[in-house]
């Protein structure tokens, strides 16, 4: 597990090198043991949709959809 958590917080270095200001993770398959000790905050159960720099019209909610693969 400590294998796992170290991945996932280079991961979180290299989001904040490249300037990202969210990263997002789902609490699924045991992901709580890493999620907690990398101080990662619970969320509201609800998807929000960020989109930086982008030039686009409004976009209405029933016109995004999430793919899970």
């Amino acid at each position: 597990m400590e294998r796992l958590e170290n991945g996932i917080s280079d991961l979180l270095h290299k989001a904040k090198d490249a300037k990202f200001d969210v990263f997002n993770a789902l609490d699924v398959m045991e992901n709580e043991s890493f999620l907690e000790a990398l101080k990662f905050g619970s969320g509201d159960g609800l998807l929000h949709y960020y989109l930086y720099n982008w030039r686009i019209r409004g976009i209405k909610p029933a016109d995004i959809g999430i793919v899970l693969v």
